[in-house]
């Protein structure tokens, strides 16, 4: 049964006409990729504009420095979070 349908598409194959050497050419510049680069858009161009304002400077005297309890249950169990889910090689590290 699949003896007959392979030589049955063979004899179809065989009935189709090649494709010219013109066209031949022209589908494979068709085929061939554009590059288009996009423009940016008047939100694009906003929102850089919206970045560019924000004020990013740093002011030491602002900082307030916390020690952590190493004894306080709440580290023990943020340390232990941490190192269940990034493995104990990172936190050694």
């Amino acid at each position: 049964m699949l003896v007959e349908i392979v030589n049955e598409l063979k004899e179809e194959l065989e009935k189709i006409t090649p494709p010219a050497d013109a066209d031949l050419e022209l589908g494979q510049e068709a085929a061939k990729p554009t590059k288009k680069v996009p423009s940016k858009t008047r939100r694009q161009e906003d929102t850089s504009k919206q970045i560019e304002e924000i004020d990013v400077s740093y002011d030491k005297g602002d900082v307030q420095i916390k020690e952590l309890d190493i004894n306080d249950q709440a580290v023990k169990d943020r340390w232990s979070r941490y190192i269940g889910a990034m493995g104990f090689d990172a936190v050694a590290k």
